[in-house]
């Protein structure tokens, strides 16, 4: 759950697109795309 005043961190366009590309066309897990990139929620990548 959120805190009050808590930033989330926002990813640009080219990290959403790579995201979706490794998902999509390579196979990877959301485990090892998170590694990769250096995301540290599961909820930024799922939706």
């Amino acid at each position: 759950m959120a805190k009050k005043g808590q930033a989330f961190k926002r990813y640009d366009e080219a990290t959403k697109g790579e995201v979706v590309r490794l998902r999509l066309e390579e196979q990877w897990s959301y485990s090892m795309i998170k590694e990769k990139l250096g995301i540290k929620s599961d909820a930024q990548i799922m939706n």
